[in-house]
């Protein structure tokens, strides 16, 4: 902990306790007012400096989470605490306070919350693009990431592509080969790479790697690793603080990694099962009968273009609805209904043809011949049924 005295007056301030362990600073070299709120960081001074402008006016506690620069250049997580003497007949005008060291706890609750959140991004991000932008903003809020990508590495075509590119000096790169820069570095390797000044120096004096683009103070890249296997690389860099990014930034960054890769790898199933359900439902579509699903209490799961159009609906009319309801004869819709709930129970077979007269939107009676088949899950168990029926009305 460490303890201050401020005089109010003068904005002088005393220091006391584990000063140079914590921060790193000598007593003298702490300062008065000024230099505590100039060493607060930037996106923490405004709201600190406020609270402590609304307690002294109101002479109660001030109470303050913020991140403190400490001799080395980098930030740590501080909670001050303080109170204020204030009489005005004795000319005593001062603040007692304390300052504590939170930062591996806060880090802890920034970064549980940084992981739930990415998770939260997936199911709400309306694809890729948008859980990029969303990691992106998340990730800023446990460590500086004004300068971030997320490379893709497709081992197929042997391509490296930067899907999201956010930089202040750099123009986002084409698709190109694997070289030898830190991106490939950390896509061979499969390993998370801090890399400083001396770092940079070792690898490219082994040949490891190769300057590309514009050298930064500092990089932080950590592979994406889905099911054991490389899939990108996740990178933060900083082009002026050679400290904005060490061991324990290392850590978070690796940890929110295999969020992020899972997401990211969910994101490209649900797209690659849409189109696929779209070239699917172009498919029946274009088929000359009716396509019928329906789920194990009759509600119409899918429907195509052909079905919806011979009963007179358009297909987002008839999904979700209650196919004996909505599509059978008020005088057939019990026994009908009974019988499908036997077949899904397992009580009888369905019959493979059968024929059957269903209602159009406008009241229209159409006779149907109906093929059919029971629609199972991968243990065996009934979910539904579908089914193929052709109008034969103009036949009878």
């Amino acid at each position: 902990q460490i303890v201050y005295d401020y005089d109010l007056t003068t904005g002088d301030i005393i220091w006391s306790g584990s000063l140079e362990k914590v921060l790193g600073y000598e007593r003298e070299e702490m300062g008065g007012i000024e230099e505590w709120a100039a060493r607060i960081h930037p996106e923490d001074r405004t709201e600190a400096l406020r609270l402590l402008d609304v307690a002294e006016k109101e002479r109660g506690i001030y109470e303050v989470d913020y991140r403190f620069q400490r001799k080395n250049g980098s930030y740590r997580w501080m909670h001050e605490r303080g109170f204020f003497l204030i009489e005005d007949d004795r000319n005593l005008r001062r603040m007692i306070g304390m300052m504590q060291d939170i930062h591996d706890r806060k880090q802890a609750d920034l970064l549980q919350n940084a992981v739930y959140q990415i998770a939260l991004a997936a199911d709400t991000s309306a694809g890729l693009g948008d859980l990029f932008k969303s990691v992106h903003n998340i990730i800023r809020t446990v460590m500086p990431a004004g300068n971030f990508y997320i490379a893709r590495y497709d081992d197929r075509e042997d391509l490296i592509s930067f899907p999201y590119f956010v930089d202040e000096e750099d123009t986002p790169p084409a698709p190109k080969k694997p070289g030898k820069g830190l991106t490939e570095y950390v896509i061979r390797t499969g390993k998370p790479l801090l890399c400083d000044e001396a770092t940079d120096r070792d690898l490219r004096g082994r040949g490891e790697v190769e300057l590309i683009g514009v050298p930064s103070a500092i990089w932080l890249g950590v592979p994406l690793i889905v099911d054991g296997m490389t899939t990108g690389a996740m990178v933060v860099q900083h082009y002026s603080d050679p400290n904005a990014y060490g061991a324990a930034e290392l850590r978070m960054f690796e940890f929110v990694s295999s969020q992020v890769a899972r997401s990211i790898e969910r994101k490209r199933a649900e797209r690659a099962l849409g189109q696929e359900r779209d070239r699917i439902q172009k498919y029946l579509d274009i088929a000359q009968v009716m396509l019928l699903v329906l789920d194990q209490q009759g509600t119409i799961v899918m429907i195509n273009r052909k079905g919806a159009s011979i009963l007179g609906y358009e297909e987002v009319e008839l999904v979700g609805k209650n196919w004996f309801d909505t599509c059978l004869r008020m005088g057939d819709r019990k026994q009908v209904r009974k019988v499908f709930e036997e077949i899904m129970a397992g009580y009888i077979e369905q019959q493979d043809y059968h024929e059957n007269s269903v209602l159009t939107k406008s009241g229209e009676e159409r006779n149907i011949a109906w093929h059919n088949a029971i629609v199972t899950d991968d243990a065996g168990r009934t979910q539904g049924s579908l089914s193929s029926g052709e109008d034969i009305t103009e036949r009878k």
